[in-house]
C-alpha cells in the first residue's frame, strides 16, 4: 500500500514538474472546486430575536471564464456552502434541517509563474433555510432576499497534463443581507472558512 503510494506520488511530481514548463494560464478558464467549511451565520431583527448558526458542512464552486492577460482571469462565479444539523443558539438541530449561502457574481483570478493563485469574487448572495419532508423531492425552503457576498481564495495548483490543473485552496466567505418590510427589520450576517480541492481546465 505504501509503496503504491509513493509510486502514484512520485508519478504525479514527474507529471506535474514536466507540463509546468513554460505554462501560463491563458485562454479559456474554468474551475470548480469542492471541501469542508466552517463559521458561523448570525441573523438577528429589530424585535429581539438572535439566532447564531455554527457547523461544519460543504463548500463548492464554479468558475468560468477567460485571460485577459498572461495569469491574469475574469470569470463568472457560483459559490454555495450548506451546512446541516447545525447548531442554533448553542443546541443541535436534526439533520432534517438545514442552511445554505450562495452567491452569484464575478471576480478575478492571478497566477503566479509558480502557479500560486489569489482569486477575488463579489456578489449578490442569500441565505436559504430547508426542511427535509421525508420525501427527497420535497422539501420546505424559505430564503431571504439577495445581498452583498463576497470570497476569497488563494492556493496552489499543479500542473497534471497540458490543460489540466490540480491543486488546493483556503477560503473566506461573507454575506449580508438586510430585509425590511414596513416596520420590522431583519439582517443576516456570516464569516465562513473552507478549504477545497481545485480541478481547473485551462
Amino acid at each position: 500500500m505504501k509503496k503504491s503510494f509513493l509510486l502514484g506520488f512520485s508519478f504525479l511530481l514527474v507529471a506535474s514538474i514536466s507540463y509546468s514548463q513554460g505554462r501560463t494560464h491563458s485562454g479559456f478558464y474554468f474551475s470548480m472546486g469542492l471541501g469542508p467549511a466552517w463559521g458561523t451565520s448570525n441573523g438577528y431583527d429589530n424585535q429581539g430575536s438572535v439566532a447564531i448558526i455554527t457547523g461544519t458542512g460543504v463548500e463548492f464552486d464554479f468558475q468560468m471564464g477567460g485571460s485577459i492577460t498572461k495569469n491574469i482571469i475574469l470569470h463568472g462565479t457560483i459559490t454555495g456552502k450548506v451546512v446541516a444539523g447545525p447548531q442554533i443558539n448553542g443546541t443541535v438541530v436534526s439533520d432534517d434541517y438545514s442552511l445554505s449561502e450562495t452567491m452569484i457574481g464575478g471576480g478575478i483570478t492571478h497566477y503566479t509563474p509558480r502557479n500560486f493563485f489569489l482569486t477575488g469574487n463579489l456578489g449578490a448572495g442569500k441565505f436559504t433555510f430547508s426542511q427535509s419532508t421525508g420525501n427527497s423531492y420535497n422539501s420546505n425552503d424559505v430564503s431571504t432576499k439577495y445581498g452583498f457576498s463576497l470570497l476569497l481564495k488563494a492556493g496552489k495548483e499543479f500542473w497534471i497534463s497540458k490543460k489540466l490543473g490540480l491543486g488546493v485552496a483556503v477560503t473566506y466567505g461573507k454575506t449580508m443581507v438586510n430585509s425590511t418590510e414596513g416596520t420590522y427589520t431583519e439582517k443576516w450576517n456570516s464569516n465562513r472558512y473552507g478549504v477545497l480541492l481545485q480541478l481547473t481546465i485551462d
